[in-house]
């Protein structure tokens, strides 16, 4: 929470995804490549569906101007879409990408 209030952005886990603002991706890819890259060892796409469900809302469905609400413990943020969703590579060991 600190990096995001610091940089002023909505941050969201699955880090180790890269691609996933891949415009052309259908949802079994996008799916997929969430599947791939965090739970190869499970047995069926659960827990890669309710990821997935996640980021494509993230990535895809909101857009600038909309509001987010960001729990954080017994607190809550209220901020807003001003730009497409970014992947920042350096942030990777963070989780923060």
């Amino acid at each position: 929470m600190p990096l995001a209030l610091k940089s002023d952005q909505v941050i969201i886990g699955w880090w180790a995804t890269a691609g996933l603002l891949d415009q052309t991706l259908s949802w079994k890819a996008f799916r997929q490549k969430l599947h791939d890259t965090h739970y190869a060892t499970e047995k069926n796409l659960r827990r890669a569906g309710a990821a997935a469900g996640h980021m494509w809302r993230f990535v895809r469905d909101m857009k600038m101007g909309d509001l987010v609400v960001v729990p954080n413990g017994p607190k809550f943020y209220l901020a807003e879409i001003t730009s497409d969703a970014l992947y920042l590579p350096e942030h990777a060991g963070e989780d923060t990408s």
